[in-house]
């Protein structure tokens, strides 16, 4: 019996990731999805620099609540405000100064990033280079203004920390296909043998491409019925190395 449910439960996890794909790869998100396997595969966090570091961190912080599409509109600006990614010269500045240069009017965004001047420089990035497991890294992020239980899966993926963040669209999927987090993705893992930060993207893609098309829908129900999608959308910012 009870290998007849794990073979049912399965059968829906795999149909639900391949109409994902479909989705994605129709969609034109074939270069983000190799884009992310490179960086988990290469771990940039090793070698990274404060410039870079903080680059990811202020996008986190922007994109927190925010359509990525939005922020990625204002980011010349963004970058313009925060001295082209220079901790020391954006310490310069102070919170009500970043938030006149600011496109993106959100105090408590500015704050997060006025006091991680203070706390991102050479000494907490060599700790981010010397990070050994996912708990050292969720410790050393949440030290980080506005890195909560959610936004610390989000700068660990995009540095290149292997890892899927529980956000809505997995916490919708794994209540309709009444399956945990964690054997959802060691069903997926396994099977595809693709890394867990790869299929977060593909599952949170397509389930923010369907809900565009059709606001009240749902990925596994679409999936599980087989639904047919004409005009999918096409990715407008495929040469971004930014994912979401």
């Amino acid at each position: 019996m009870k290998n007849k449910e794990y073979n049912k439960k399965n059968d829906k996890v795999q149909k639900v990731y391949q109409y994902a794909k479909l989705i994605v790869f129709e969609g034109g998100y074939k270069e983000q999805i190799n884009y992310l396997r490179d960086l988990i595969e290469n771990k940039p966090y090793k070698t990274i620099s404060i410039k870079e570091f903080f680059k990811q961190y202020i996008w986190v912080v922007f994109t927190c609540g925010f359509k990525a599409d939005y922020v990625r509109k204002h980011w010349t600006a963004i970058k313009k405000m925060c001295c082209d990614f220079d901790v020391k010269k954006t310490t310069e500045f102070s919170a009500d100064e970043l938030l006149k240069l600011s496109p993106i009017k959100n105090k408590k965004k500015i704050n997060a990033i006025e006091q991680s001047c203070k706390i991102i420089d050479e000494v907490f990035v060599n700790n981010v280079q010397e990070i050994k497991c996912k708990k050292d890294a969720q410790t050393l992020l949440k030290k980080l203004p506005f890195i909560g239980e959610i936004t610390v899966y989000h700068i660990m993926r995009n540095i290149g920390i292997d890892c899927f963040k529980p956000d809505r669209h997995i916490v919708h999927i794994t209540k309709e296909l009444s399956i945990s987090k964690k054997d959802l993705f060691e069903i997926l893992c396994s099977t595809h043998r693709e890394y867990m930060g790869v299929i977060d993207y593909i599952l949170w893609r397509a389930s923010a491409t369907l809900h565009d098309m059709h606001p009240n829908s749902s990925l596994v129900e679409y999936a599980l019925k087989e639904k047919n999608l004409n005009d999918i959308p096409q990715n407008e910012s495929k040469n971004s190395t930014f994912l979401f």
